[in-house]
């Protein structure tokens, strides 16, 4: 399930630099895409999401597939196409018992540095 995100009510500054996803079968190995044309690198890139209606803040964590994405900590960033995508684990308690856990992940289009990017639209 792919759900957009409205992002008109939240500011992004990024919380540090991309770093490489891992390939889930070798963890040596930056995970990419598999597409016709190629595969493409994925990033992970840490993000402060300041909601401006509920006067909150959460960091999350947003892949993102291409170049990689330069970033300065701190600074706004301009996210297009964010979505959210949960998706479900299992996970063992301490009794031995399995117990279903939903997780947050989010894609995004691309990330950009809010200033680099209205000097590119300039």
């Amino acid at each position: 399930m792919r759900n957009p995100i409205d992002i008109a009510v939240f500011e992004f500054r990024a919380a540090g630099p991309a770093s490489p996803k891992r390939d889930f079968r070798d963890k040596d190995r930056q995970a990419t895409t598999s597409e016709q044309d190629g595969s493409r690198p994925i990033w992970l890139v840490p993000l402060s999401a300041y909601d401006t209606v509920a006067g909150r803040t959460d960091k999350i964590w947003v892949q993102m597939v291409g170049d990689k994405p330069e970033l300065i900590p701190n600074e706004v960033v301009t996210v297009q196409g964010l979505r959210h995508m949960p998706w479900a684990r299992a996970v063992r308690q301490s009794d031995g018992d399995f117990k279903g856990e939903v997780v947050d992940a989010y894609r995004a289009d691309s990330v950009t540095v809010a200033a680099a990017a209205r000097r590119s639209a300039a």
